[in-house]
């Protein structure tokens, strides 16, 4: 019952789907479980010495930006306005677009 009380402070930037969808606030919570990648974990032993340590660093970093979590921190670190979102992903349309047709071009030239 606890996540019910809390559904509204605890995801507050993600809402439930609009329309005619009506969903729980259970089944809403459950899906959001589900789609989450899990978080990475390193494990070291008591007695590791510095370069043990470095090596875990290293792949708990490599799990991290593998999971996309450097991505979201970037993406979130300051406030972006709506028409900003919305440009940058026209931009990236574009951008997708361009690279397609320049690899069609290169696939007709060689043929």
């Amino acid at each position: 019952m606890s996540k019910l009380n809390n559904f509204n402070s605890d995801r507050r930037d993600r809402r439930a789907p609009k329309g005619n969808d009506k969903v729980s606030p259970e089944e809403y919570l459950r899906d959001l479980d589900r789609k989450k990648p899990p978080l990475p974990e390193v494990i070291l032993p008591n007695n590791a010495d510095a370069s043990d340590v470095d090596r875990a660093l290293k792949r708990f970093k490599s799990a991290v930006q593998k999971c996309g979590i450097t991505a979201e921190v970037r993406k979130r670190r300051f406030y972006a306005k709506p028409s900003e979102k919305r440009q940058e992903k026209q931009r990236k349309k574009a951008k997708a677009i361009a690279k397609a047709q320049k690899k069609e071009a290169r696939k007709n030239e060689r043929m």
